[in-house]
């Protein structure tokens, strides 16, 4: 009973130490949620061709979800979608993006982690880029998968411990080179999909 009593008093001690040591770092870390609304422009969205015409305007939303670790380091899932990534062609109707990302996010807590104050950071990953075109003159178009990666950068600014805005720009490329003779290839600019998206958000952070 008394090696028992010993075990259980180390145990209890080691556990209290270690509540010591991680509640800090918890409390340092932060999560975050951000719907986000803005155009997806140059690169591929700037494609002319016979099956899709030109538009440099368009409007993409999503959400980013994730985490951040004293301000500093963090993790985040990003989801975008734009319903008219193309405008509509002769052979080939809408065509339709979704991106879905994992990065890796650095940030910079000026003012501190709490409450006001403006956070810029720099944010890249890797992930799915999706592509839909809806079929028209019977022509027959597969959705297309494919992996990429997301670049950019933006800035957090703050009005409470709970509330801000974000302004944020990234670049999307895919890694795929489709064959230029494939009806999908041809809408994607040969293969290669490319473009940048600026958007705006509200950030709630807990």
């Amino acid at each position: 009973m008394k090696i028992q009593s010993t075990i259980q008093r180390r145990l209890a001690v080691a556990g209290f130490a270690c509540a010591m040591v991680l509640s800090p770092q918890l409390a340092l870390a932060d999560g975050f949620v951000t719907p986000f609304i803005g155009p997806n422009f140059s690169g591929s969205t700037n494609t002319t061709l016979a099956t899709a015409t030109e538009d440099n305007s368009k409007l993409a939303y999503g959400l980013s979800l994730g985490w951040m670790s004293a301000g500093v380091i963090g993790l985040e899932a990003d989801l975008g979608y734009a319903p008219k990534f193309f405008a509509p062609g002769i052979a080939v109707g809408q065509t339709n993006l979704l991106t879905f990302t994992g990065n890796l996010i650095v940030g910079i807590p000026f003012g501190g982690q709490h409450g006001g104050g403006v956070r810029p950071y720099v944010v890249g990953g890797v992930g799915l880029l999706r592509t839909n075109a809806q079929r028209t003159l019977a022509t027959i178009v597969p959705d297309r998968n494919s992996f990429g990666f997301d670049l950019g950068g933006g800035i957090n600014g703050y009005f409470s411990d709970h509330i801000g805005i974000r302004g944020d720009a990234r670049y999307f490329r895919d890694f795929t080179v489709s064959d230029s003779n494939n009806a999908i290839g041809i809408i994607l600019g040969r293969g290669k999909l490319d473009f940048w998206r600026g958007t705006v958000g509200v950030v709630f952070r807990f």
